[in-house]
Parts: C-alpha cells; sequence; structure tokens
C-alpha cells in the first residue's frame, strides 16, 4: 500500500473509488494495534466522494475526510441555508455494500475524521466592515481584527431573522447546544480578538464579533406565545418549551446570551434631581469601596477620626518648609535645587514642642529621666514623616518638568500625542510653584487636558527612596484609579536620594494584574513582584 497506492493517489494517477474499497477491508481486518498507524496513513488523503445542495457538478469531486461533513438529520437542517456546504456522499458508500457492512462504515468514517459538528472558521475583519460597524480601539496602533464563529452561523441566523423559521431556530439552539456538549465552550464558539501594539508590545483584546451581537440583540429565539423575541429581553421561562433550557451546556448557553430566570424592573429615577442622582451614585461607589454596612462605615470614620488626630499631634508645630525658585529638573540628576534641607526645618529639635510623660504600671504620672530618650524617638519619626514628604514633592516636580519638556523621554511612552495639550500639577505639594489651589483629595497629582480644557490623563506619583515599586495608595487614589483605568498612570520615582532617579510607568491593568503586581489592603500596599519571588 505505501510503495504503490499512496503515491498514486498523491500524484492523481489511482482509482479513488478502488482505492477506498482496498482501505475499507483493510480497516475490517486490521488488527486494533494497528489500527491506529494505518489511519494516520490514509486519513489527510483525498479518497472520499463529497456532494453539495448546489448540484450542477459534471464530475465527481473527492475530498479529504476532514473537509467533509457526516449528512446527520440535524447537520442538513442546519447547513441547508447554506447550499454550497459539502457533505460527504453516503449514500454511494451504502450502495456500494451490504447493509450488514453500514455500522462499520460509519466507524470508518468517524475514525477518518468526517465532522459531525460545524468547524469554528475564523476571518478577518475588512477595512470597510470596519467602518460600517464602527469598530476602534482607544489606544495603541491595530494590527488585526478577528472573528470566530461556528461555520453556517451566519446563515442560519439570517434566514431566521428576515424569514421567521421556527424550525432553523430550534435547530440552531440544539446544534449549539451539540458543540458545547462536546467539550467546546460557548466563549470559543463565538468570539472577536483584536491585536494591536501599545507602547511597543503587542497586545490582544477580546470583543463581541458580529454573530455574538446578533445572538444577543436580533429576534431569533420564539417565546410562549409563538412570537420572536431577543435574547435581551427574554427570560428563561417565557422560551418556547421545545428549546431545552435545563442541561447543563444549555444553562451556559443561556448565561452567554444573558438570558436570565426572571427580569427586575429597572428603577426610574426620572423623577430625581441631579442631586440627589449624585448622592445615590455615591452610595453604589461606596459600596464598590467595601463600606457595604453601617459597621463598615463607622469603622471607617474611627480610622479617619484617628488618622486626622495623629497628623494633627505630628504636624501642628512644624514650621511650614520654604518655597524653592521654579527650575528645570533633568532626570540623569539629583534634583537639589528642589531638594527642601530637612535640617532646614528640623535645625533645633527645641522647636519641636514634644512632652513625653512616662506612665509607670501603678498608673501615677510623673516626669522622669526617661523623658528625653521617648522624645528623641518620636522627633525622629516627625523627622521621617517630612522626608517622605519632601520625597513625595520633588518626584512630582520631576515628573511635571519631565511631562512639560518637548523632547522628553517619558512623553514618547503615553499613547498620545502631547501638541496642544496643557499639563497642570494639581496636588497640595503645587504650592512649590506658588499654586495654593492644590488638592490631595483628587486621586491624582497631575492633569493633563486637551486644547478644549476637556480631562485627557490623570497621574498619580509615587515615590521611594529606594529603586524597589513598592508605594501606598489611599482608598481615595485606589478608587479614582479603578474608575478611570485607561486614563490613569501611577508613574513611580525610584531612588530619590540618589545621583539618577528611575522613573517607571504602571502598566493600566497593574491593580489587576497578579502575575506582576500585587494590591494588599492596609491602605492599599502595592508591589512590584520580581520574577523569581513568589511572596511580597
Amino acid at each position: 500500500m505505501n510503495n504503490i497506492i499512496l503515491p498514486e493517489i498523491e500524484e492523481g494517477k489511482a482509482d479513488l473509488d478502488s482505492c477506498f474499497n482496498i482501505f475499507f477491508n483493510r480497516f475490517r481486518e486490521c488488527s486494533q494495534e494497528d489500527m491506529e498507524e494505518f489511519i494516520a496513513d490514509i486519513k489527510g488523503l483525498k479518497f472520499l466522494r463529497g456532494v453539495n445542495e448546489l448540484g450542477g457538478a459534471s464530475e465527481t469531486i473527492y475530498y479529504a475526510a476532514s473537509d467533509l461533513y457526516y449528512p446527520t438529520e440535524n447537520l442538513k437542517r442546519y447547513f441547508k441555508y447554506k447550499p454550497s456546504t459539502c457533505f460527504l456522499d453516503l449514500q454511494f458508500y451504502k450502495s456500494e455494500n451490504d447493509r450488514k457492512n453500514w455500522k462499520l462504515l460509519k466507524e470508518f468514517f468517524e475514525k477518518l475524521g468526517c465532522r459531525t459538528l460545524p468547524r469554528r472558521v475564523s476571518r478577518i475583519i475588512s477595512e470597510k466592515e470596519l467602518a460600517s460597524r464602527k469598530l476602534s480601539i482607544k489606544r495603541g496602533a491595530v494590527v488585526s481584527w478577528e472573528e470566530t464563529c461556528l461555520d453556517g452561523c451566519r446563515e442560519i441566523l439570517d434566514c431566521i431573522i428576515n424569514k421567521k423559521d421556527k424550525t432553523a431556530s430550534k435547530t440552531l439552539w440544539s446544534v449549539i447546544i451539540e458543540c458545547i456538549n462536546a467539550g467546546y465552550g460557548v466563549h470559543d464558539l463565538f468570539t472577536g480578538r483584536t491585536r494591536y501594539k501599545y507602547w511597543g508590545r503587542e497586545q490582544f483584546s477580546n470583543y463581541e464579533s458580529l454573530e455574538t451581537e446578533m445572538l444577543k440583540n436580533k429576534k431569533w429565539l420564539i417565546n410562549s406565545k409563538d412570537n420572536f423575541i431577543s435574547a435581551k429581553i427574554a427570560v428563561v421561562k417565557s422560551l418556547e418549551r421545545n428549546y431545552d433550557v435545563k442541561s447543563k451546556s444549555a444553562q451556559e448557553l443561556l448565561a452567554f446570551l444573558e438570558v436570565p430566570e426572571t427580569r427586575e424592573k429597572k428603577d426610574n429615577d426620572s423623577n430625581l434631581t441631579e442631586k440627589q442622582k449624585e448622592k445615590i451614585n455615591w452610595a453604589k461607589r461606596l459600596e464598590r469601596a467595601g463600606l457595604k454596612t453601617e459597621a463598615d462605615l463607622k469603622e471607617f470614620l474611627a480610622w479617619k477620626k484617628k488618622k486626622e488626630q495623629r497628623e494633627n499631634n505630628t504636624f501642628n508645630d512644624v514650621p511650614p518648609p520654604q518655597k524653592s525658585p521654579k527650575s528645570k529638573i533633568a532626570v540623569e540628576r539629583k534634583p537639589e535645587d528642589v531638594n527642601i534641607s530637612l535640617d532646614s526645618i528640623l535645625e533645633e529639635e527645641k522647636d519641636i514642642q514634644v512632652e513625653i510623660i512616662d506612665v509607670p504600671r501603678n498608673g501615677e504620672k510623673r516626669k522622669g529621666p526617661g523623658s528625653s530618650r521617648v522624645a528623641k524617638t518620636v522627633v525622629g519619626e516627625i523627622k521621617t514623616s517630612i522626608k517622605r514628604s519632601l520625597n513625595g514633592r520633588n518626584a512630582e516636580k520631576i515628573v511635571l518638568d519631565e511631562l512639560k519638556t518637548d523632547a522628553s523621554d517619558l512623553r514618547d511612552k503615553f499613547p498620545f500625542s502631547f501638541d496642544g495639550k496643557t499639563v497642570s500639577w494639581v496636588s497640595g505639594n503645587s504650592a512649590l510653584n506658588g499654586d495654593d489651589s492644590g488638592d490631595d483629595s483628587l486621586g491624582y497629582d497631575i492633569l493633563i487636558k486637551d486644547e478644549n480644557d476637556n480631562d485627557v490623563f490623570y497621574i498619580e506619583v509615587k515615590s521611594s527612596e529606594q529603586t524597589k515599586c513598592l508605594f501606598y495608595m489611599s482608598a481615595r487614589e485606589y478608587i479614582f484609579a479603578q474608575e478611570h483605568q485607561e486614563n490613569y498612570r501611577v508613574i513611580f520615582v525610584g531612588g530619590t536620594n540618589n545621583e539618577k532617579v528611575e522613573i517607571s510607568i504602571l502598566p493600566e491593568n497593574f491593580l489587576e494584574d497578579s502575575g506582576t503586581y500585587r494590591v494588599g489592603c492596609a491602605n492599599y500596599l502595592v508591589a512590584k513582584i520580581a520574577a523569581d519571588e513568589n511572596n511580597l
């Protein structure tokens, strides 16, 4: 067989019907040990007759088994609306074999790879279709748009929608469930994927394919009143009883189509004022932030009160820092012209009024010789707190100047042009530039606006004397970052005491990317994870 028949088939010289008979007889006689190797040898050969509903063909065309569908009744109903579909010419082979061999014949075709379910097909979306469907992404340069669906799905959907074919509706439902039963995830059957480059890296993003939009939004399902409805208004109990809605695969399909058991009536807020709507939205945002009960709110208020008391006790008697003159700061060198000397603020420890009361075990208050040691400790903590504040202020100034510099490498890392944009320092540290309107409660430090004064990008600057990416985010910053994920970036300035500082921009999904960044509680501690590191 290997020396004569296979070469003749590949060269187009063989009688393919005779070859089929030879292969089928070999299959019936083949032992289980030799079966796998035998099937592998002939599986890709084009020696099977195929037919379609178009007709008019004057010659017989032969196909490989994987190019043909096995003509089950359900598949023939499904592909009725795509007449170019090629089926195995089962009638011919049955006529050439005794009835007692038909069961073996079916087994032979299945082992060769004849399809009993629609194949998944992919297509690249053309520029014309992109324009008509208004497909676009908010960032990066698109490389390609690709969609995957079941072969024949578009054709049967068009028939259901345009001709109100009820049999076709039930056939499509049953075929999709058969595919899910066979091990396909419904999202694998219908999906859209765009490939694009963002900040020099190739990335992928999923979107709803055309077939998904049709399945969810077009009227192709039948309700109990024998009317066509769309999935977006359907409920499980309203569907016609011939649909399978109870099996596990059916539940997966219903979830994909977003068809619930019942639908709750949406709240009508048309009678509310804008202020009332704003309060409701704030309540929802607080709930997303974890403040779901009255106990949560009390716990947060108690924490806030302690925090304010701690800040007042620490900084009330510290004289304000002196303003430094404006100047451009290069990233490559230590920003000495911005650094405010800590020694000038704490020139004499006596300027900080710290009274330490040493409390003995019996509860009697007294001032003792141990007080000076404790006082030095408190002064050290004050120095550390102020130093952190100054590091943050210096880092914000570095980033601000870089973003305002035309030839800055930092500008090139953003997915838009800075032409016509304005960069503003909006945090409380902007007092360094003589602006007293800064606000530390915004959730960001630097704001970028377009020529029409619309907000474009929000930047939060974090810094550390170390180069390791480790910093805290407040609850406000964390919530704002989640709500404006695509237009929000954290810029980390490391090594603020070094001659060279290191600036890095965290990706937009750093709050979700557990493989690279880890976010803990305690005021949201964010840490970048090393490649060989399992824990923080």
